[in-house]
């Protein structure tokens, strides 16, 4: 038998589909159904296709065989539709919105499809990010900038990626927290004192060196961290390059502002902390 007409009957039997529901769900006829089951015809694109949309899953995870069952499974029959794969759910010291500002400016650049497609390969959907202060592991930002990297986009495109969210948490209570700043400086000095309580608790942030414009903020790895996962770093160069562009995001609260930031160390090029140094060029009040 076909080796996917095989993986076929097997979605079907562990998550207990019916022949009309499966034919429903392909949109084939029970005469065309059991040709593919019995392995006498393989299914069409537009088939599998259709499958594929239907449980919200990138077509890529059916040729390969690699579909989340188990999570499927959760999410169709045990009536958890918000369920997210375990890989995000251990050590979850992320919030969704963080990720979410990602998503949205690949929603932004290249439509609502290719934002659909990146989830759908990371095995999530829109109900798994509804709540943008729902704890997620920090796997799942870093997923989203390795499969943008893996398409060929590369540093500065995963760097505004994430500079954009400003735009994506400037109505929210972040920025409604931040927008009576008078300059990028205030909002620096009370910003990443708690960024662990609006953003993530995957490192501890603290200045090194403020001044009128310029911020140098030093990330490491938290301890809570290293415990629940057994692990001494987490993400990659490009999660780095995306936080670079959050970094320097953070000046963009207080107004419109010119900003400049580099990573001077950094876990993943083999220092032990990663340290963003921040400068805004100019800056004007908003009118």
């Amino acid at each position: 038998m076909n080796a996917l007409n095989d993986y076929l009957l097997e979605l079907k039997e562990k998550l207990e589909w019916s022949d009309d529901e499966m034919c429903d769900r392909m949109s084939v006829s029970h005469k065309d159904w059991t040709k593919i089951s019995n392995g006498h015809k393989d299914p069409t694109l537009m088939a599998v296709t259709r499958l594929t949309e239907s449980i919200d899953v990138d077509i890529n995870h059916l040729f390969k065989k690699t579909i989340d069952i188990p999570l499927l499974s959760r999410r169709l029959k045990g009536n958890q539709p918000e369920a997210i794969p375990e890989r995000y759910s251990q050590g979850t010291f992320s919030r969704v919105r963080t990720a979410q500002s990602l998503l949205d400016f690949i929603e932004y650049n290249f439509g609502w499809r290719q934002k659909q497609r990146v989830m759908r390969e990371l095995h999530m959907n829109e109900a798994s990010i509804f709540d943008s202060n729902r704890l997620i592991n920090m796997n799942f930002f870093s997923d989203i900038c390795e499969s943008m990297k893996n398409i060929g986009h590369g540093e500065k495109f995963i760097f505004q990626m994430g500079r954009f969210s400003v735009y994506s948490n400037r109505g929210g209570v972040v920025g409604k927290m931040f927008k009576d700043c008078v300059d990028p400086r205030e909002v620096y000095e009370h910003l990443i004192p708690i960024l662990g309580l609006f953003f993530e608790k995957n490192h501890d942030y603290r200045i090194l060196s403020l001044g009128e414009q310029h911020c140098t903020i030093e990330a490491k790895v938290s301890e809570e961290l290293r415990d629940a996962l057994k692990v001494n770093k987490i993400g990659s160069l490009a999660t780095c390059h995306a936080r670079r562009g959050i970094a320097g995001s953070f000046a963009l609260y207080a107004g419109d502002v010119e900003t400049d930031v580099t990573e001077t160390e950094c876990i993943h090029r083999g220092d032990d902390r990663c340290v963003y140094h921040v400068e805004w060029k100019s800056f004007r009040l908003p009118v």
